[in-house]
């Protein structure tokens, strides 16, 4: 029996079996889960021994404080709260601190996956800091303490370790995505005739940049610099590669640096990108700690982790950082003390060398990169054949400048749904769903064009696989609706208009695989707050009861016995 038929059917059935999982989830120490994407539910695999709850990623001040803060308050000598990056509101940032609780920052490892983050492809290493992200320079991180206070001596073995950490990297040629094929470098560079630069851009509006750079810097900024101090150097600038593979737009084109730079067209793995390269310039790039590993002279413009500690030519200063470290002090801490790394097939914790070969044997799979080279080869192909004319404006007369892209709905609902979404510009594929079924992603996105703002907003899940992480790659959101749960009087195959509806930003209630906005609400709801609530439902269920109402209400009265039998 599904829980909405046990609901409707088995009220008290239903509260007694919600009553009897949350006493089981109630042995478990919780984790609140803010600012993380829908996709990032490898949390509840990598901590199984907890009960993780998922607030909303947009959530609003008054949600948090209707559902979450008495229960983080009543919880809070035993409960955390992760947080990614930076991505919490000001005012739960405040309530935490006020309130003392447990938090911990969390952000990619510096060893992270074969695959961009970008692609939705889980991390193999987490660094979780509780006083701020790695990043953060205005203040002293947990890693910056360890760095600051470390006693080396008393683990002499850790230096070790180091040495053989870094061997490692350099022989696999691992760095934290490892996505590109290995290429000669010197098909690119040409020969080499005058001392190399190498610029490694950046996503110019990262929380890393914001965050580790008192002063305002765009990746061609770096490469201006680099030629005015190299004079007569070739410069290479090697823009992000969430930039090369289009998953992230750039702030600064690289087309107006080609003048005086070789500007680097597709990605290339870091290690090939480094050889030959005499010197590196970068803001805050984690690149520029893989290129100090190599021996390589480092100019940092902002101040990254491993800036200050004496191993580079730092341009921002920092006074809290007053020690001198090795390359292997640095390394130890940052690599081997400081992340935590994990199988992401099977949630186990891992050790820092388990994680760089399976990585390693992963990238060297031959099949990845004929798959890159299809997909590749199929959206071109795409593009050819289809053009916007698919797409019609369904909000007439609508000022908003967000666009919402209908996917998966019948041509007789579109008029409705456009009507009810004022929030956005409403498009819709010009064709019925069979037809829509047929469409690949690169087809859509051809049609659409989105641009961050607009939004994806899609029927159930009538949409082809794909298209979601594409849409979450690209900043664009995801809404997705359905029918609610007392929809009419009439069935909806015979175009009965719907009395409710849902619409949700997490996921959608049928689908288990993924939080959806009724789960965030069932798992932090405060109902002892609330009784007028309560009272409501209870009544409601009675007048249901009573008047027999269902999602559909279109069939006659019948005598039961008639059609059962004696019981």
């Amino acid at each position: 029996m599904s829980k909405l038929t046990k609901f409707f059917k088995h009220p008290v059935m239903f509260f007694e079996d919600a009553q009897k999982n949350k006493k089981l989830k109630e042995g478990k120490p919780k984790i609140f889960v803010v600012g993380f994407s829908t996709w990032k539910t490898y949390l509840r695999m990598y901590f199984s021994e907890y009960d993780l709850v998922f607030l909303p990623k947009d959530i609003k001040k008054s949600q948090f404080n209707s559902q979450y803060r008495k229960k983080i308050l009543s919880l809070k000598d035993s409960c955390q709260v992760f947080i990614w990056g930076f991505k919490a509101p000001e005012y739960i940032l405040e309530f935490l601190r006020e309130e003392k609780v447990s938090t911990k920052f969390v952000e990619d490892g510096f060893v992270r996956s074969v695959q961009l983050g970008a692609t939705k492809a889980p991390p193999m290493s987490l660094c979780l800091d509780s006083k701020t992200p790695y990043f953060d320079a205005t203040r002293p991180s947990e890693l910056e303490d360890l760095l600051n206070n470390f006693d080396f001596s008393s683990k002499p073995e850790l230096i070790v370790q180091a040495k053989e950490g870094i061997k490692l990297l350099l022989k696999t040629g691992v760095s934290k995505y490892n996505n590109s094929k290995s290429i000669k470098v010197e098909k690119i560079y040409g020969p080499k005739a005058n001392k190399r630069i190498l610029v490694l851009g950046q996503v110019e509006d990262d929380a890393s940049i914001q965050y580790g750079c008192d002063k305002k810097l765009t990746n061609n900024d770096v490469v201006r610099l680099a030629v005015e101090e190299n004079p007569g150097a070739q410069v290479i600038y090697k823009p992000h590669p969430d930039v090369l593979n289009g998953h992230r737009p750039y702030q600064s084109d690289p087309s107006d640096v080609e003048n005086i730079a070789l500007v680097l067209k597709r990605d290339i793995p870091l290690a090939n990108a480094f050889e030959t390269i005499d010197h590196v310039y970068t803001i805050t790039s984690l690149g520029g700690f893989e290129a100090l590993l190599r021996g390589i002279k480092v100019t940092t413009l902002g101040c990254p982790f491993y800036s200050g500690w004496g191993l580079t030519d730092e341009r921002q200063s920092n006074s809290r950082r007053n020690r001198t470290l090795t390359l292997e002090q640095l390394f130890a801490v940052s690599y081997l003390v400081y992340p935590t790394y994990y199988n992401s097939t099977t949630g186990d914790r891992l050790g820092f060398d388990e994680v760089v070969w399976l990585i390693n044997k992963s990238a060297a799979n031959s099949a990845s990169v004929i798959q890159a080279k299809q997909s590749a080869k199929a959206m071109s192909e795409d593009k050819k054949k289809i053009t916007s004319s698919l797409m019609v404006n369904v909000s007439a007369g609508s000022k908003v400048n967000k666009r919402g892209f209908l996917i998966g709905f019948g041509m007789h609902k579109i008029k409705f749904y456009a009507d009810q979404i004022t929030e956005y510009n409403c498009w819709a594929l010009n064709m019925p769903v069979s037809k829509q079924a047929a469409l690949s992603v690169s087809q859509i996105m051809s049609a659409c064009s989105p641009n961050e703002g607009d939004a994806f907003i899609i029927w159930g899940k009538k949409e082809p696989v794909g298209l979601e992480a594409q849409a979450y790659s690209l900043g664009i959101d995801v809404i997705r609706i359905e029918d609610a749960f007392i929809r009419s009087i009439g069935l909806g195959g015979h175009h009965a208009t719907p009395l409710s509806y849902i619409y949700d930003k997490s996921g959608i209630y049928f689908d288990a695989s993924k939080p959806s906005e009724l789960e965030h609400i069932l798992s932090g709801y405060d109902f002892q707050s609330n009784t007028e609530l309560m009272e409501k439902a209870r009544y409601t269920i009675d007048r249901m009861l009573e008047n027999k109402t269902s999602k559909y209400n279109y069939a006659k009265d019948v005598a039961i016995e008639d059609l059962y039998g004696p019981k």
